[in-house]
């Protein structure tokens, strides 16, 4: 019988962890993404949907995605840029991306 990994969502969000994030997106994205995944997480305080595709979301821009990958020495995870335009987005401003 195999345990599970202790639930570390209380334990907030770190740069390695976005870098790790980004790292296993674009290892998922090379060996096992085809066109598209839907996933849905739930928490007891709600359900998060992430839509992971190789093409922009339905009526956004390429321009509206932040760029994870690669990593690179001046912009390491695009991690604290994506909080932000995800906090801008809900009044109307976009995000960039890159999934390479």
């Amino acid at each position: 019988m195999s345990s599970s990994p202790p639930d570390r969502s209380d334990a907030g969000f770190t740069g390695d962890d976005a870098r790790e994030l980004s790292r296993l997106l674009a290892k998922y994205a090379t060996h096992r993404l085809d066109q598209f995944d839907l996933w849905k997480l739930e928490f007891k305080w709600g359900s998060v949907y992430v839509d992971i595709a190789r093409r922009p979301f339905q009526g956004a821009s390429e321009v509206a995605y932040t760029r994870i990958w690669p990593l690179t020495p001046h912009h390491p995870t695009g991690a604290a840029r994506a909080r932000a335009k995800i906090g801008s987005a809900k009044t109307g401003s976009q995000n960039g991306r890159d999934p390479s």
